[in-house]
């Protein structure tokens, strides 16, 4: 765990720096014009009615250009009210956004993007601007600030006149730079020089912006508004050849300009470079030399490297250095990697105190394409090896009869000694240990060093030296087991300026044995198994003791054995539930038991430790774990699945459970039933009781009300088993026709043609003749596999770094007219030149009269060839060995194709980077080459050949199987194999643990079946265990096997349904393994798994469905009759579910009943662990890395007023979840169908009562002569005005004149005199009928239709509603008084009167109940880390004084909680003092020890009870980490030493150490801090009187990135990762900062309402972030609740008044927190519009702060322009799949209307942008009603259609009739995408409402786009 944290945290710090050296410097065009340059203005003094302005001096990007008035600019009203006001405040130069009201008292500005670096900006307060006290200016007023003005940076070369020298480049080089803003690049080239030094001559050069291909889909939200933190960069080429061996002089001088900005640089920028000299030779140097981590470079001198002027070629490099005398063989001597001008000689091919001559060969070449030219010798001499000692570590296992030896392996110890520790271990101990690594708990193995001994070593100088430890004599015995520790003293170094010994600890545990043992734990039973390690013969009579595994015991007692036994003459021990009663407690083990098992044999034991996941992974096998609780085996189903707001559901559970392995049916138990809503609420549904059959039904309303979304139904029974199901509720209109698209084949050849079928047929049974089809064929390359032939790879690979052919994906669009059978065909051709298998898809999407559509998808795949290549082989090989290869060939559909000739090459991979050197330049490109090593050929048969080949060496290889008549290489089959070997290439194996491979003939078993399984032994001889296993061992058998493929069977039964696993134990036996030669045998035990299924054929019942009629009118009675029989067709009682439901519905998402079978006989877990002891057992002597050193790599690599009228349109005819059979398994049941004209479907469900289940399913048709629906919009606006009416199908066989007769009433009407009434010829078929309409007024109307042909007739009268305008906005203001304050309103005559009014909320205090989850936050099971101990000790101590101090109550909270964090802190205390941040690490972190003593800190204030000596001990170390904080090797630069050293101060002052010692050092270093460490550094020099100048600037630069609105402030976090440093952190140290400097009470309000809307479900996010929110609460209350007089906390008792307009309206009083808060609301009726001078006055009597939030809410009248109030949100319109926008809308009306083709499909697209953090944002896009969104996931979509990828932070999109909505739970500042499609249906002028975005608990924060009007117009 230790090592994936590890590796968890480099990862994290590998992203840091990868997300900071990535650069956004990508060419693109520019949408912005210079800015003007403006001159400097300095802040002016302020009049004392404007109390702030804000930013001034250098601002950061995101700043908030904020001026803060004392008095109202404003009253409370509407938005628009204000405007003329703000055109008072300019901001220049004219930068996109405006400025904004963000209360009355405060105006804003609120840009479009952030403000741009190396920007001077202008803020003019213009003259005449006044406040409601007429406070008026005279004069204008203005101010200027700028942003960071422009660094260059990543110059090439080295500082100009540097002795040092630079990285030598190329005669025609591309030098590259980057800067923090893009530069205007005629600017560059005007200021940017490159002159060489000697001649003085400058070099023409051509600059550019370093182009890279970036999707502009790819760039961050966060990016796109604000690329401050981007790196522009840029390259530069000399337009001449540079001089050879030159030096030159790049440089940049002042005036150059910004791009975007307007503030040149004032600086130069200037770097030296040089050209490559001639290759020369430099010197030797030595590195690695001895410091506190070791000498990695072997001597005490260091390890020699070469050093030459230039970079080397590597190969060349190799090729061309010598050495004599002549080094070692391996490992390989010389390192060089492509391009270094080092080249590293391995010091372990070298000896000590040797003179070596190198020479170096004149063929030697640089990258520049030059040679040495001469031979060049040189000498140098290694110095002593330097010391060092080496100790096997953790467990090893020596088998007893085998010469295996435990050495300390030392070299050169300066004290030629070393010291040790030894212990005896005896098995109990391993109850609590697992290892001699001290814990520090009084508990250790070994004492501590200071008492160990020492022993000398003996031994020639620069040698090795092994000491043998005597086993035997320490154990006093042949076997047993020994702890111990050893240390020595290394080397010296310094630190600090003092003298420091290395001095290396090693800790292990090593045993001497003859057991192996293998221990496997079940639910409620166990096996041992126990075997000699010599010969792996079994075990009789082995004593076996089981003890429960303790190691995270807190005390410890003797350990009694909670089981028993002796194994078996098989060396067998079984374990049953009453001999493991007392392991498991109970019953059983209801989790996976940690187990140490002792197996003894006279004097000799050993042991094997099973913990909760030992074998549970990597064996290939589901290892859950299933006991006696009771696994859901069970579900509840509906009808359909997808409803309609308004519509009942009906469902129907079906309870089984598993339990013990026993699938079990729970009848006549009741059930509790709870409903959860898309928003996570809970709706208690009752009790039902299943019957018989263990099923229980029932109906569920689904109001209108209700949100749209996906419902969860959860039902929970006595016996604990809860079954579940889900149905969704969306608003939709279903079209009434299907399509049905056929291929005429399955897989097609290249060249060759494939026909493409569509049929479309309307429900109630006519062809949707004259339907327009249109087709889209669209591909991808895809692997193919034929049929039964997955094991095997077919086709060709292309391997890194090649990439496979790039072919376009689009083949063909058409469009067609269905015939009069509603039928069309496509041709789709198949390129000739596939160069790889491509799957082609066929979409098909067609539309009918009422241009609604429906899709249907299909694909086939094309073939290079009908001849296909299988390749099977293992992908690890040998080296030098022979491996087999399996060859098949078959056809397409996985026939097998006999007689084939087939060539197989095995060809070796070389990678390379080829370097095209001409002189002066190079161009690397990655490459792979195959080079053949060994081939073969053979005849493909009906079964796989076999064939081998043999890798000379290790590496990587391809093999490459092809025809050998093949005319090119698409025919051809590639795979890839790895060859190990001991040549340096280590592959590893290809399990990294002891897992055997077995191979069952089949897949699945029928009960009665013999199964084979195949062993992949490694053996010569062994002893097979092996077992049929799931929740228990269900069959076993020992046999011993010979040879590498024995084969086993065994008799599948039934207890093995649904699925069960085979296990083998294979375990060595045969020759003594002392007689086996070293490092021939690598372990003794495999341990493999191979899970197969049982069919489940006989569990299927047969079900009959038959309807009585196949077609009939609407509202008919129909009668279905059932028959259920068993899987041979006898007859069965039992029952049916059953339901008849429209098809139309059901296509939309292609819901059937479940299969029960599968769902009741779900695969179940393989429930096991196991261990055994043998992976650790040693069987090579162990080999010290003193003299083996490193390995080396390098080098390349329906008269009419009769007429029934149709109305009842359900979708579901019938429902009954319990039709229960009669004795011949017959039913019927009898319904009268709805209105609908349409295909019912009947669907049946059955159950015998004895776990079998079974599906049937019938259509009919509900259908009349003459057929008539409505073509209707599913709602209008007032104004729309639209064609619509409806179609008519004529299946009379007879023409004539069709009478249509239209009504309507409501709140339409028809237009343009219309009656709605027609006589017209007509004909067979269908045909659309349309009227003019137009929507007058809001509210509910019903349209009536009734037709008549020839005496037929047919009716329906359907609902529509007129949607009104519902354009709401809202405005509030904030604050708080001790005394009284009045808020001037303005209600004003426009807003509409039955909407909205006033909102006033007044409290005693912001913080109204901590009710934060405390179990969820102290109770968390968290990693024994340092930060979440701390954290967790924090918030227990903040939660206890906000319950004590201040009355909050707080739930679940027991001050105890913080024992357990105290313990865990007292364990991590190291004894510097110091806290570790894991368990096991040797050094206390400097980072997180002084959060830890924070903590601690607050524990102190909280009263809790603390030792004494462990803070004592912490103050101490906290003042050695203030004073040096470079003991620590990564923290010896800045700005690491004051980041320390400040955290080190900060934690010594809250303990009751304050001081100022280094504080210049660390506000020195403040620029170079994080955002959070700007904020304490604030906090920090507040303290202390000499430092508050320095403080109150530094305060006031934070406060600029504070964003403040009417409500809340919150920190604007610049971009980028920071350790801690999270909105949470950063929001709550900036409130402690803003209250340490007694900022205004209602800025301390906002920001606290900010630091509160950052939770979630009642907490933040980590354990840190809650301790740091509830730290800053703490001091808030105590700033809240603090009395003038007694200085004490005081609970708030006052009384407040509300006066509007000099009326009362409330007197509220508050004492305590019992009702801390009080809410008043005005209608708008009741509100005095029109009246001016109406103030809003609040009094305050008594002790305590009135907080108000005053809310002022109305709805605008007519179509609105936009608004930009905190969000800007603009709406863009697309044709689908296409790029090039139709219209994009704003906050202004376009000046006409988009016009669209009626029957397209649209990407309408929202950009959303705001620039500043915000949370829980609602995104709402109204619909115009002409337009129906698509929803992608209903069935009846093409996929062809897809809309453009939304930002990944929206999410929650629902599809209403009337809108789409979308919602955010947060927004960093940024530009976010939102998409969905929508398609025209209804022609006509429609009100386009705008989108608009919110935030949901401040709505006054918002943006909204403008209405417009959009025409959808018919195209016939």
């Amino acid at each position: 765990m230790v090592r994936g944290v590890r590796i968890w945290w480099h990862f994290l710090l590998v992203l840091t720096l990868i997300l900071g050296l990535v650069g956004c410097g990508t060419a693109r065009l520019s949408e912005n014009e210079p800015l003007p340059i403006v001159a400097p203005i300095p802040p002016p003094p302020l009049p004392n009615w404007i109390e702030q302005i804000s930013p001034i001096g250098e601002a950061e990007t995101k700043a908030q250009i904020r001026i803060r008035f004392k008095e109202a600019l404003i009253p409370v009203e509407s938005i628009d009210s204000s405007q003329d006001i703000l055109k008072k405040f300019e901001l220049y130069p004219p930068l996109p956004g405006q400025f904004r009201f963000l209360t009355p008292r405060m105006v804003g500005w609120q840009g479009d993007r952030a403000l741009p670096k190396a920007t001077r900006v202008r803020i003019t307060l213009k003259a005449g601007l006044a406040d409601l006290k007429n406070h008026r200016l005279d004069k204008d007023l203005a101010w200027t600030f700028s942003t960071e003005a422009i660094k260059l940076f990543n110059l090439p070369g080295i500082e100009p006149n540097s002795e040092s020298s630079s990285e030598p480049l190329g005669l025609q080089p591309t030098l590259k730079f980057s800067s923090n803003v893009e530069l205007n690049l005629e600017s560059l080239s005007k200021q940017a020089q490159l002159v060489a030094e000697e001649k003085k001559q400058s070099i023409p050069l051509k600059i550019a912006l370093e182009k890279q291909e970036v999707i502009e889909a790819d760039n961050s939200a966060q990016e796109k508004f604000d690329p401050a933190n981007c790196d522009w960069n840029y390259t530069i080429k000399p337009q001449q050849n540079l001089d050879k061996a030159t030096r030159y002089r790049l440089e940049f001088a002042r005036g150059l300009l910004p791009l975007h900005g307007n503030l040149p640089s004032t600086s130069t920028f200037a770097t030296q470079v040089q050209t490559y000299a001639p290759l020369a030779f430099n010197k030797i140097e030595y590195i690695g030399q001895a410091d506190a981590g070791g000498a990695y470079g072997r001597f005490i001198q260091g390890s020699p490297q070469l050093i030459f002027n230039n970079g080397l070629v590597a190969e060349s490099a190799i090729a061309n250095i010598t050495i004599q005398p002549a080094p070692k063989k391996l490992p390989r001597l010389v390192q060089a990697y492509e391009g270094n001008n080092i080249v590293n000689l391995n010091p372990y091919a070298l000896e000590p105190a040797t003179t070596y001559t190198v020479t170096l060969g004149a063929n030697l070449k640089d990258k520049f394409g030059q040679t040495l030219g001469k031979l060049i010798t040189q000498k140098f001499t290694t110095s002593d090896v330097s010391p060092d000692i080496w100790v096997p570590t953790d467990l090893n296992i020596f088998p007893d009869g085998k010469d295996l030896q435990l050495n300390i392996s030392t070299v050169n110890l300066p004290e030629s000694r070393y010291k040790a520790a030894y212990k005896v271990v005896q098995p109990e101990d391993l109850v609590y240990i697992d290892s001699a690594y001290p814990r520090s708990d009084g508990n250790d193995l070994l004492p501590s060093q200071s008492s160990w001994q020492k022993f000398p070593v003996k031994g020639r100088k620069n040698q090795s030296v092994d000491t043998t430890v005597p086993l035997r004599e320490k154990l006093g015995n042949s076997t047993g087991m020994l702890a111990y520790g050893v240390q020595a003293r290394t080397n010296s170094y310094k630190e600090n300026g003092k003298q420091q010994w290395r001095e290396p600890t090693f800790y292990g545990l090593v045993q001497l044995t003859n057991l192996g043992v293998f221990s496997q734990w079940f639910p409620d039973s166990g096996l041992i198994r126990v075997h000699h390690l010599a010969d792996g013969a079994a075990v009789a009579n082995a004593n076996v003791e089981i003890y429960e595994s303790k190691l995270e015991a807190k005390s410890r007692i003797v350990p009694v054995a909670c089981a028993v036994g002796k194994t078996d003459l098989t060396g067998t021990l079984l374990l049953n539930r009453q001999a493991l009663q007392t392991c498991t407690g109970g019953a059983e083990f209801n989790t996976p038991p940690k187990l140490l098992v002792i197996a003894r044999e006279g004097q000799d034991w050993t042991f094997a430790r099973s913990d909760e996941y030992s074998g549970s992974y990597g064996y290939g096998i589901d290892a859950g774990w299933n006991s006696n609780e009771i696994e859901s085996r069970g579900t509840i189903f509906s009808d359909r699945q997808l409803y309609q707001p308004g519509e009942k559901a009906e469902l129907t559970g079906a309870a089984y459970y598993l339990q013990n392995g026993v699938i079990k049916q729970d009848k006549n138990v009741s059930y509790q039933i709870t409903l959860e809503n898309p928003n996570g609420e809970k709706i208690d549904l009752g009790t039902q009781t299943t019957n018989e059959f263990g099923t229980f039904s029932l109906e569920i309303p689904l109001n209108s009300s209700q949100p749209l979304g996906y419902y969860s139904i959860r039902a929970k029974g006595e016996s604990g088993a809860e079954i579940s199901g889900e149905f969704r509720m969306a608003e939709f209109k279903p079209p009434n026709f299907k399509v049905e698209l056929g291929l005429d084949k399955e897989f097609v050849l290249t060249d060759e043609k494939i026909t493409a079928t569509a049929q479309s047929n309307y429900f109630f049974g006519a062809p949707v003749e004259g339907g327009k089809a249109q087709y889209y064929v669209t591909r991808s390359q895809t692997n193919f596999n034929p049929q039964d032939w997955e094991q095997f790879s077919f086709g060709r690979q292309w391997f890194w770094p090649e990439e496979s052919p790039n072919i376009t994906s689009d083949v063909l669009r058409s469009r067609q007219v269905l015939d009069a059978a509603g039928k069309s065909s496509q041709v789709v051709p198949v390129a000739k030149d596939l160069p790889y298998p491509m799957t082609y898809r066929v979409d098909v999407q067609i539309s009918d009269v009422s241009n609604l559509s429906v899709a249907d998808s299909r694909t086939f795949t094309a073939l290079p060839s009908d001849r296909l290549i299988g390749l099977q082989s293992d992908f690890v090989a040998d080296a030098g060995k022979s491996f087999p290869i399996q060859v098949i060939v078959t056809d397409p559909t996985g026939k097998a194709v006999t007689g084939q000739q087939v060539r197989i090459e095995l060809q070796e991979m070389k990678y390379s980077s080829v370097t095209q050197v001409v002189e002066g330049s190079q161009t690397p490109h990655n490459q792979v080459e195959y080079k053949t090593v060994a081939q073969t050929q053979t005849s493909s048969s009906n079964t796989p050949q076999l064939v081998y080949l043999t890798p000379p060496t290790s590496g990587s290889y391809r093999i490459r199987a092809n025809f050998t008549n093949a005319k090119d290489e698409s025919t051809a089959t590639d795979t890839q194999i790895w060859a190990t070997g001991d040549n340096g290439v280590n592959w590893g194996d290809r399990y990294t643990n002891n897992r055997l491979e077995l191979k069952l003939d089949k897949d699945s078993y029928q009960p009665g079946e013999t199964a084979t399984v195949l062993i992949q032994s490694p053996y010569p001889e062994a002893e097979l265990y092996l077992a049929v296993v799931r929740h228990d061992t269900l069959y076993r058998t020992i046999i011993p096997v010979k040879g590498g493929a024995p084969q086993v069977q065994f008799q599948v039964t039934a207890d093995m349904l649904p699925n069960a696993a085979v296990e083998a134990v294979l375990v060595r036996q045969g020759t003594p393994i002392s007689q086996v030669e070293p490092g021939s045998l690598e372990n003794l035990v495999r341990i493999g798994f191979a899970p197969f299924k049982i069919n489940l054929e006989d569990k299927y019942l047969k079900v009959q469905v038959k309807p009585e009629k196949r077609s009939l009118a609407p509202g008919e009675a129909q009668t279905v009759e059932l028959q259920l029989q068993d899987g041979v067709g006898n007859p069965l009682q039992g029952q049916f579910a059953v339901m008849v439901v429209n098809e139309a519905v059901l296509q939309l998402s292609g819901y059937r009943l479940p299969d029960l079978v599968q769902t009741v006989y779900a695969e179940q877990p393989i429930s096991t662990r196991f261990a055994d002891n043998r992976p650790n057992v040693v069987l090579s002597p162990l080999s010290s890395p003193l003299d083996k050193g490193w390995g080396y790599g390098g080098g390349n690599s329906a008269g009419l007023a009769s007429t029934r009228v149709r109305t009842n349109f359900q979708p579901l005819a019938y429902y009954n979840g319990a039709v229960q059979t009669d004795a011949s398994g017959k039913a019927k049941v009898t319904f009268n169908l709805p209105d609908d004209l349409t295909t019912w479907r009947v669907m049946a469900v059955a159950t015998d009562g004895d776990l079998r289940f079974g599906n049937g399913e019938e259509t009919f048709i509900a259908t009349k002569p003459l057929l008539s629906n409505p073509i209707l919009p599913q709602f209008a606006r007032i104004g729309d005005r639209f064609d619509a009416g409806l179609s008519v199908t004529n299946t009379t066989g007879q023409s004539g004149t069709l009478a249509i007769q239209g009504t309507v009433d409501g709140s339409i009407q028809f237009a343009d005199n219309n009656s709605g009434d027609l006589s017209t010829p007509t004909k067979s078929g269908t045909s659309a009928y349309r009227f003019p309409f137009v929507a007058n007024r809001a509210g509910k109307s019903t349209v009536k239709f009734t037709t008549q042909l020839n005496g037929t007739t047919d009716a329906f009268a359907v609902p529509l509603e007129v949607k009104p305008l519902e354009v709401t906005e809202q405005v509030v203001e904030s604050g708080v008084t001790s005394d009284r304050t009045s808020i001037p309103l303005n209600i004003d005559n426009n807003v509409v009167p039955d909407v909205g009014g006033l909102e006033i909320s007044l409290a005693s205090t912001p913080i109204a109940n901590i009710t934060a989850p405390v179990k969820q936050v102290l109770d968390e099971e968290q990693l024994p880390f340092l930060e979440p101990a701390a954290s967790q000790l924090a918030i227990a101590a903040n939660l206890q004084i906000l319950s004590q101090q201040y009355g909050q109550t707080v739930t679940n909270f027991n001050p105890s909680q913080q024992a357990k964090a105290l313990e865990r802190l007292q364990k991590l205390q190291l004894p510097d003092g110091g806290f570790a941040s894991l368990p096991g690490e040797k050094t206390s972190d400097p980072f997180v020890s002084p959060y830890a003593a924070s903590a601690i800190a607050t524990a102190q204030t909280a009263g809790f009870e603390l030792n004494a000596k462990m803070v004592r001990q912490l103050k101490i170390y906290l003042q050695k980490l203030l004073a040096n904080p470079s003991q620590y090797d990564f923290c010896k630069e800045s700005p690491c030493k004051e980041r320390v050293r400040l955290e080190a101060a900060i934690a010594l002052s809250e303990l009751g150490n304050k001081q100022n010692d280094f504080l210049a050092d660390i506000y020195h270093g403040r620029d170079r801090f994080d955002l959070v460490t700007k904020i304490k550094l604030a906090r920090y020099l507040h303290l202390f009187p000499e430092w508050q100048q320095e403080a109150k600037i530094l305060t006031d630069r934070l406060h600029e990135i504070v964003y403040e609105t009417g409500r809340s402030a919150v920190v604007n976090l610049p971009s980028g990762w920071q350790w801690l440093n999270s909105p949470t952190t950063s929001q709550a140290q900036a409130l402690r900062l803003f209250i340490d400097t007694k900022a205004k009470p209602e800025v301390l309000a906002r920001l606290l309402q900010g630091l509160l809307a950052l939770r979630r479900e009642g907490t933040w996010q980590t354990t840190y972030d809650n301790a740091e929110a509830l730290t800053a609460l703490v001091q808030y209350m105590r700033v809240e609740t603090l009395h003038v007089t007694s200085l004490q906390p005081t609970p708030p008792n006052f009384t407040a008044n509300v006066q509007l307009g000099g009326k009362n309206l409330t007197a509220t009083q508050f004492e305590g927190y019992r009702k801390p808060s009080v809410d008043i609301s005005v209608p708008m009726t009741q509100l005095p519009r029109g009246q001016k001078n109406l103030n809003l006055t609040l009094k305050k009597s008594g002790r305590g702060m009135l907080h108000y939030l005053l809310a002022y809410r109305y709805r605008l009248q007519g179509e609105q322009p936009g608004r930009l109030n905190g969000l800007r949100i603009t709406r863009e319109i697309r044709p689908a799949n296409e790029t090039k926008a139709l219209r994009r809308i704003g906050l202004y009306a376009p000046t006409e209307p988009l016009t669209v083709p009626v029957g397209q499909v649209f990407d309408i697209g929202l950009e959303i942008i705001s620039d500043r953090p915000v949370d829980r944002v609602v995104i709402t896009d109204p619909l115009p009603a002409g337009f129906e969104a698509v929803d992608t996931s209903f069935q009846t979509a093409t996929p062809y259609f897809q809309p453009q990828q939304d930002s990944w932070e929206i999410g929650y999109q629902t599809i209403y009739r009337d809108r789409v909505v979308a919602y955010s739970d947060k927004l960093e500042p940024g530009v976010y995408q939102l998409h969905y499609l929508a398609r025209s249906v209804t022609p006509g002028t429609f009100l386009w409402s705008g989108a608009e975005a919110h935030l949901q608990y401040a709505p006054e924060e918002f943006g909204r786009c403008s209405s417009s009007r959009l025409v959808i117009q018919d195209s016939q």
